[in-house]
């Protein structure tokens, strides 16, 4: 599960499908926001955006509306915003691999190859064993891909 899977690489926002943000599989953690119940799937991303923004100006410290509020926006295409959220929800908690998994796939979206190979690193590091750790070593394989570095991405 995960994010990894669903963004990595692929058009799967092109063709009109929505990513639902809270899924149990995003978020190690356990931790769930209150907004759960009222967001749909089928839901457009502003829809979702502006969501996030009320509970994150209810929660200004919880760093899980930051990271799924910069999933959606990553999802809408909007790749400097989910990186600020996921740098905010690191900032908050600087163990919580799945912002730096996320924050990973947004860098190398960018081309910012080095420093999504450092987050995903950062994220194997905390959890070696986590959905997490195995999205990020999928994003960090990609990424030694698009470097051309197929030795690297091979033993990913």
């Amino acid at each position: 599960g995960g994010i990894g899977n669903m963004l990595m690489g692929s058009d799967c926002f092109a063709s009109g499908q929505v990513f639902n943000p809270i899924s149990s599989s995003m978020d190690e953690g356990g931790m769930k926001s209150s907004i759960q119940a009222s967001l749909d799937p089928s839901e457009n991303y502003d829809r979702s955006i502006d969501e996030y923004s009320r509970e994150i100006a209810l929660n200004p410290s919880n760093p899980v509306l930051y990271n799924h509020r910069g999933v959606v926006y990553y999802a809408k295409g909007l790749v400097d915003q989910a990186l600020d959220d996921f740098s905010t929800a690191i900032a908050l908690d600087c163990s919580y691999a799945d912002a730096f998994t996320n924050r990973g796939m947004a860098f190398n979206s960018k081309g910012e190859f080095d420093l999504a190979i450092m987050d995903c690193t950062t994220t194997i590091d905390i959890n070696p064993t986590s959905a997490s750790a195995m999205n990020a070593f999928l994003t960090r394989a990609l990424t030694h891909y698009n470097m051309g570095m197929l030795e690297q991405c091979i033993a990913d």
